[in-house]
């Protein structure tokens, strides 16, 4: 039985924002997320941190989602009975996986009740090849040891399993910056980016992912999308997507 949980915020179904949906209807944009056509995306985050074509007028997704559903949607066909594992899961994207009809679809967080079950995932509470797919977004910037979670990713995900672990990254870095417990709040703002970040990842960030034993393909949306594509679909030209693919046992 599937431990599936719509967690799909009530206010993503609200009138007012049916209505800004409604309003924004067109043909110019479109959110892989919720199948919506738009005039255009709105606008995101706040003073310097602010985006324009950003956020879906109906299902709220930015872009990181968006190009989660679009890469997934074609990495994923042909897969069927899908055990789903989805950490710290974003709402607009929560009714995009469950129309997949997952056998298992498994969602965890830290803290919070919005969620399957509450885990680190440094320790990720299931045995060995639980898992078909694992999606994990821009969190393990927070965590404070990475690699072990990544580990833990590796350990729960069959032999043909495929994880998805997004983060921010820093083209104009190659080696990821570690924070430290001396760090000031500004410190971490101004070195990490945010003030809980344990870490600025740079261009190597995939060599964490091998060192777990994942064959690891990077998607960089600037390389791999045309102009029209990241205008028509909002995706940020700076993201890179990770596909961690786990080796076949030699068995």
């Amino acid at each position: 039985m599937a431990l599936f949980k719509n967690s799909r915020s009530n206010i993503l179904l609200s009138p007012l924002f049916k209505a800004r949906s409604f309003f924004y209807k067109g043909n110019t944009v479109n959110c892989p997320c919720c199948n919506g056509n738009f005039k255009k995306f709105l606008p995101a985050g706040q003073n310097e941190n602010r985006r324009e074509n950003a956020k879906c007028p109906d299902c709220s997704s930015l872009e990181r989602h968006r190009l989660t559903a679009y890469l997934s949607k074609k990495l994923l066909i042909g897969r069927s009975q899908i055990r789903f594992l989805h950490i710290a899961a974003e709402q607009c994207l929560i009714s995009f996986f469950g129309n997949m009809n997952p056998q298992l679809y498994v969602t965890g967080e830290l803290e919070g009740r919005n969620c399957t079950i509450n885990f680190s995932i440094e320790s990720i509470p299931f045995k060995d090849e639980t898992f078909d797919v694992a999606l994990c977004s821009h969190v393990l910037e927070h965590v404070l040891q990475d690699r072990l979670a990544i580990t833990e990713f590796y350990r729960v995900l069959n032999k043909n399993g495929i994880a998805f672990l997004e983060v921010p990254v820093d083209k104009s870095i190659r080696c990821t910056i570690e924070g430290s417990p001396s760090m000031s709040r500004e410190e971490r703002i101004r070195i990490l980016k945010q003030e809980d970040h344990q870490r600025l990842y740079g261009l190597d960030f995939s060599s964490r992912l091998t060192e777990a034993g994942f064959a690891v393909e990077e998607i960089d949306v600037a390389r791999e999308f045309s102009h029209e594509d990241i205008k028509k679909y909002g995706f940020d030209i700076e993201e890179i997507f990770f596909v961690c693919r786990k080796h076949k046992s030699s068995c």
